[in-house]
């Protein structure tokens, strides 16, 4: 089946005028080339009738109907019933988007909740992990202090003291990370995100 867009000539005539279009009486209509095409699109779908299903005044599908039992004309009660139908129809996609719709935001709204829980744990955890670390990063000093010294011991508790601030600094990006924040824009340089996310890739 063809696939139909809004500006195509069959919709926008079932925007402009909702109802329903018998091809029949398009094609005893006249000769004018409007009413051709829309014979002509209705034939290239093999619909007899066509009815738009219309919801909050825009039309969201179409319903084609072909030949009756006997290849009989469609009645005026036959096309009354049959809008009445399509009304229906349309009603029910409509509610079944909105349904559809409501899902999806409560699916972010439960993400949201989880988000904001993963940064209350992330902001306990970093206290936790922060108490003891400045402990040894204390006495880390203060044992440095006195083994001025030995250079050899001094070297260890350089490295100690330089791994305390790399925790640190894991702790401070984790904080951050748990924030809720407003996004900042600034200008970057394109090159330099390329190197660094390279740079990430081979560390990995």
């Amino acid at each position: 089946l063809p696939v139909l867009r809004r500006e195509d000539p069959l919709v926008r005539k079932l925007t402009s005028m909702p109802g329903a279009l018998v091809r029949e009486e398009l094609e005893m209509a006249g000769n004018e080339a409007a009413t051709e095409n829309l014979a002509r699109q209705m034939g290239e779908m093999r619909a007899e009738v066509t009815l738009p299903l219309v919801a909050k005044e825009r039309v969201i599908g179409l319903l084609n109907l072909g030949y009756k039992e006997g290849n009989e004309m469609y009645s005026d009660e036959d096309l009354e019933l049959l809008s009445t139908l399509a009304n229906q129809a349309a009603i029910a996609i409509e509610n079944a988007r909105l349904y559809e719709n409501l899902k999806q935001s409560q699916s972010i709204i439960r993400r949201g909740d989880r988000l904001a829980s993963l940064g209350q744990l992330t902001a306990g955890l970093a206290h936790e992990i922060r108490n003891p670390l400045g402990g040894i990063q204390l006495y880390a000093s203060m044992l440095r202090r006195d083994l001025a010294t030995d250079t050899a011991k001094v070297q260890s508790v350089d490295r100690i003291l330089l791994a305390v601030t790399g925790l640190n600094q894991l702790v401070e990006e984790m904080l951050v990370f748990g924030r809720d924040q407003e996004p900042r824009r600034v200008p970057t340089r394109l090159d330099s995100v390329v190197e660094a996310a390279i740079d990430s890739a081979r560390g990995s």
